[in-house]
């Protein structure tokens, strides 16, 4: 592991700003989290405009170091390779616990929007590789919350009003075991 010198002062690295501007119709558009991919090969953020943006690290190179007396603090350091728009709200997202660049197949993350079921994308392409539905006793599709792949990567866990859902990875539509949060008549867990 890496030693953490914490006397040194921070100085930024890289920067994006821009992307946010340019691929969104909404001027107030904001970064609303990101997240780092299992193999440290990029990260993938959310955005205010119901976006996710993949970055690539650029390999061993300092091509996207930001001076600060830089005349190009107003472009962004690199590109992001993805860009994909879901339909609604992004609740929250995961990557698939192996994912890995050097093996497309793997190269994975799951997210959840609101009145959409679990979309399972590829972060290379953007493709929607397939889709987990969990359905209410109306019938209707339900909303997960909050998801996450267990340690093994052949499940997702995902929190539901009062339920937890498990879906099988390599079972997508609409198959699940599902958990009640709440004991008898009592108040449980939402989500």
């Amino acid at each position: 592991w890496a030693g953490v010198d914490y006397n040194v002062a921070p100085y930024r690295v890289h920067r994006f700003f821009q992307q946010f501007r340019k691929n969104s119709s909404n001027p107030n558009n904001f970064l609303k989290g990101a997240k780092w991919s299992p193999d440290g090969s990029c990260f993938l953020i959310c955005c205010e405009d119901n976006s996710f943006m993949c970055f690539n690290l650029p390999h061993g190179d300092d091509s996207g170091v930001v001076d600060a007396n830089s005349s190009e603090l107003d472009s962004d350091s690199f590109e992001a390779n993805l860009v994909l728009t879901e339909g609604e709200s992004i609740y929250d997202y995961c990557w698939y616990p192996y994912m890995s660049c050097s093996n497309p197949d793997l190269c994975v993350f799951a997210s959840s929007t609101r009145d959409h079921p679990i979309h399972l994308w590829d972060a290379n392409s953007g493709q929607l590789r397939c889709t987990y539905r969990a359905y209410d006793s109306m019938d209707e599709i339900t909303t997960a919350f909050s998801i996450g792949f267990n340690p093994g990567g052949n499940k997702i866990f995902a929190g539901y009003n009062k339920t937890i859902r498990i879906f099988d990875v390599h079972r997508p539509g609409r198959d699940f075991e599902q958990h009640s949060t709440v004991l008898g008549d009592k108040e449980g867990l939402s989500g």
